[in-house]
């Protein structure tokens, strides 16, 4: 394990470098299976920030198949570049979507070409709308690229609870957290997430902004965070 796990918010880079160390701590050593075979890569019109996570993880196991095309599909859904029964990244208009909300309800797309290009986010519409409104975010790809994985490794947990204000529950007794990713923008405006590591072994998101609850997800593959979650009274799952 490296000093630090935290994903710095500096470049593309440095996004991406620090999504897949941190992949591979929570998930486990990634084998050249889990990522989408050059030869198909080849032939998609693709991002160069995009084309490199589906090449190192664009066919990480699911945590529960057959309910789940890869593993970043807990959710939302990362779509997978060949179609199936899950979907597959497609272009509208002149975006490239390769993200969908687990209910439809909306999509977000980005370009198909260039090093890391913005990202759009359908709004009161979805695939069932032949000419969708496209709202544009602020940060770019690579930005939103971890915002969402980390938010699916949260809900592809072996288990996963939320309770109110947990994050503070944990600070009043003493926990080590350590910040993996601040202030990430996703599909609400005023509402950004961050991630922290709590003990090196739950991975619990806290939303910030006007839009923001005080629920607090967390999720965790080790049973022995569940000594530490009864001792602090959080649940365990969800109820």
């Amino acid at each position: 394990m490296p000093n630090t796990l935290r994903i710095l918010d500096s470049d593309t880079d440095a996004r991406l470098t620090g999504l897949e160390r941190f992949l591979e701590f929570w998930l486990g050593p990634r084998r050249s299976e889990y990522g989408e075979a050059a030869e198909t890569l080849d032939y998609m019109e693709l991002p160069a920030a995009l084309r490199r996570f589906y090449a190192f993880a664009g066919r990480w196991p699911p945590a529960h198949p057959p309910w789940a095309a890869n593993r970043f599909c807990a959710q939302d859904r990362c779509l997978p570049i060949e179609p199936g029964k899950w979907g597959n990244i497609y272009r509208s208009c002149d975006y490239f979507v390769f993200v969908a909300e687990n209910q439809g309800v909306w999509e977000v797309a980005t370009l198909a070409e260039g090093e890391d290009p913005g990202v759009w986010m359908s709004e009161d519409c979805s695939h069932r709308t032949p000419n969708p409104h496209w709202r544009a975010l602020a940060e770019p790809l690579s930005h939103f690229l971890v915002t969402f994985v980390l938010q699916e490794c949260i809900f592809s947990a072996e288990w996963r609870a939320s309770e109110e204000n947990a994050l503070t529950v944990f600070e009043n007794a003493g926990c080590a957290i350590e910040p993996i990713w601040l202030n990430g923008e996703f599909a609400y405006p005023d509402v950004r997430h961050s991630y922290v590591l709590i003990d090196g072994k739950i991975l619990l998101r806290r939303d910030t902004g006007d839009g923001a609850l005080d629920d607090h997800w967390y999720g965790y593959n080790d049973p022995i965070a569940a000594e530490l979650l009864r001792r602090l009274k959080l649940p365990l799952t969800l109820q």
